[in-house]
């Protein structure tokens, strides 16, 4: 992927490195979403990398239209400390009154609230945190309907056992 830099020159992005080498005022600013897209996809790459075999797993299913809804309610935007304390221990369509979800295909939901556009990807799964139970890499892309605001999340979602609910991580 290129990127335009401020200085008028482009940057190709071929490997991680150069993506952790880039500053974030290295990138024109209207495209800065693009290189947190890229930053988190080489997580995740890096992460799947260094994954190890999981012995169980209670994802299932891990994102359908159903089970998109009872994610905890910050998996989304990170808007700031108000927003994220009033959404604990709530899930996505708890938290949202307007929430409709729409699969567009197998590992891959869209979310529209009253405020934002969202899709929900699986990037990969495996044993990210050592616990031998599989949990998920999700990119939540989105974009504000009545803003300029646009980006990209890459959390972990966790399940310890089929009774529990879903966990989720932040890893940006």
């Amino acid at each position: 992927m290129t990127l335009p830099l401020r200085n008028g020159n482009n940057i190709h992005f071929s490997d991680c490195s150069k993506v952790d080498a880039t500053h974030d005022t290295d990138i024109v600013e209207s495209e800065y979403h693009l290189l947190r897209m890229i930053r988190a996809n080489c997580k995740a790459l890096a992460l799947y990398t260094n994954a190890e075999s999981a012995y169980k797993s209670h994802l299932q299913e891990i994102l359908t239209e159903h089970t998109v809804a009872h994610l905890p309610a910050t998996a989304y935007p990170y808007v700031n400390e108000y927003d994220k304390n009033l959404r604990k221990g709530k899930t996505l369509k708890q938290f949202h009154a307007d929430f409709k979800e729409k699969k567009v295909f197998e590992g891959v939901i869209d979310v529209e609230t009253n405020t934002n556009r969202l899709s929900y990807s699986v990037l990969a799964t495996g044993d990210f945190d050592d616990d031998r139970v599989e949990d998920a890499l999700i990119l939540i892309s989105w974009h504000s309907k009545e803003a300029f605001g646009k980006g990209f999340k890459l959390i972990k979602v966790s399940r310890p056992t089929s009774e529990a609910r879903f966990s989720t991580t932040e890893l940006d």
